[in-house]
């Protein structure tokens, strides 16, 4: 988060002129207005803190939907030229233009396998996560069971 004055953005790790740390939520601990250098008093404006995560869900989406689009074909023809420019790499012969092709194609072969298997993939992450909640909920209860008991003897 960060706070705005007339005279300078402030990050959340600087400190503010009095030499304090500004609060969690980026704002200026002294008071609502702060001393630039000038002696001027300026009021602090504070920067909304966006939620980006549907944004992000969205895009993830249309840009599998996309990548899906790819015709059998076209992903044959990439899987070869991936093979041939791999095939210049490990003798030694690949020119800084194919390098940067052979980058492209890997990175367009990982949209298009995000594409395939990215709900699946998104789905056990899922299911992994909540795994680890409930093993660590688990864990929580039995050491509070065992502090009850140690208190009643």
């Amino acid at each position: 988060m960060r706070s705005m004055s007339a005279t300078r953005l402030v990050n959340s790790y600087e400190l503010d002129e009095t030499g304090a740390a500004p609060a969690a939520d980026g704002a200026v601990p002294t008071g609502s207005a702060s001393t630039s250098n000038t002696g001027s008093t300026v009021a602090n404006i504070r920067l909304p803190n966006f939620d980006y995560g549907e944004a992000a869900v969205a895009s993830r989406i249309a840009g599998r939907r996309n990548a899906a689009r790819i015709s059998e074909s076209d992903h044959d023809a990439l899987l070869i030229e991936r093979q041939v420019l791999l095939n210049k790499h490990f003798a030694g012969e690949i020119t800084k233009k194919e390098h940067n092709r052979l980058e492209y194609v890997r990175w367009q072969l990982d949209r298009i396998e995000d594409a395939l298997y990215g709900d699946a993939a998104d789905f056990l992450e899922g299911a992994i996560e909540r795994y680890e909640r409930l093993s660590k909920d688990m864990k929580d209860l039995t050491s509070q069971l065992s502090e009850m008991g140690k208190a009643k003897r």
